[in-house]
């Protein structure tokens, strides 16, 4: 029986050495050394590392068997991580600023996805036909963004400020992405503010077109996706924890060097057209993440008075 194996999670393959019964050894006990971590996420490309850390069989590498859901609000996620719902979460920059700023205990077990000026990944788009083409003309306009206090609606506020509009002036509705494109066919809201590749498909498929490409408008390597899990929990679970963190090191630089293997990875979770997905761009995927980097966030927070301090990001990234 030389040759054959059994998997053990996705990517670990337990070879068979001396027939059936050996087999059942050796399995149970590359399966008994896996620490199980569940992590909920929001569906898109920002995330992907984590898709790619599955698919290539990373996470089993690193002795980790980690469970991937996919929730439809990202501004839940520190709450459901502090209730113990999963064991990592996947909010936005801001969602976990905010929560840390009403009291819940999490760390940045990695860095996920930045934002760079020249990126097209994160968008505004206007239906056709709402003549929406600046931010004054957002003004009594319903528009959709996938959480409130995350990274799409605090960036959109912020650009609607600086533009001269009060964003009280415009109506917020908090729907997840996968139900935008039939928002605006629809008719139900005027905008939506979504990230590619959902951008590239309402795009091609007319039912939107571009504002304004978010992510041009604020500071080059603007954190947007992070892993965060509680405190109390990486305290517990610390080399899982570790774990965790160098295989989203290295499924991002993976993913980097294999772009086409990307694509395809975001098409299967994401159960968009592989045209869809090969004409968007790629997410700009970085585990790394320095203090005075996630304190970016600081500043745009506090101009729109959800903070009254500056968070203490350097506590964030130590555990």
């Amino acid at each position: 029986m030389k040759g054959q194996a059994i998997a053990c999670g996705r990517g670990v393959m337990v070879p068979i050495v001396i027939g059936a019964m050996a087999l059942l050894v050796v399995a149970s006990m590359a399966c008994a050394q896996s620490t199980r971590v569940s992590v909920g996420y929001t569906l898109g490309g920002d995330v992907s590392a984590a898709f790619v850390a599955r698919e290539q069989g990373v996470f089993a590498r690193h002795g980790l068997d980690v469970s991937l859901t996919a929730t439809a609000v990202g501004s839940n996620l520190p709450a459901a991580v502090l209730s113990g719902s999963f064991d990592i979460g996947t909010p936005t920059a801001p969602v976990l600023l905010l929560a840390t700023a009403g009291g819940i205990d999490e760390v940045v077990v990695s860095g996920g996805s930045v934002a760079t000026r020249g990126s097209r990944n994160h968008a505004v788009i206007a239906r056709p036909g709402a003549n929406i083409v600046a931010p004054a003309d957002f003004i009594g306009r319903r528009v959709a963004i996938a959480g409130f206090g995350g990274f799409f609606d605090l960036l959109f506020e912020e650009w609607l400020a600086r533009g001269g509009v009060d964003p009280q002036r415009v109506f917020l509705v908090e729907m997840g992405q996968a139900l935008m494109a039939d928002a605006l066919r629809g008719g139900s809201v005027d905008a939506v503010v979504a990230a590619d590749p959902n951008v590239t498909r309402m795009v091609g498929n007319g039912v939107g077109r571009v504002v304004v490409y978010i992510d041009s408008q604020f500071p080059d390597g603007l954190p947007v996706i992070l892993y965060a899990a509680g405190r109390d929990w990486v305290a517990k679970h610390r080399d899982a924890a570790r774990a965790f963190a160098e295989s989203i090191a290295e499924a991002s630089a993976y993913a980097r060097a294999h772009p086409d293997q990307l694509r395809q990875t975001i098409a299967a979770y994401t159960r968009l057209p592989p045209e869809v997905v090969n004409a968007a761009g790629l997410p700009e995927l970085q585990a790394a993440l320095s203090p005075d980097q996630l304190g970016l966030w600081n500043p745009i927070l506090r101009s729109r008075g959800a903070l009254g301090a500056d968070v203490d990001t350097a506590r964030l990234l130590d555990w």
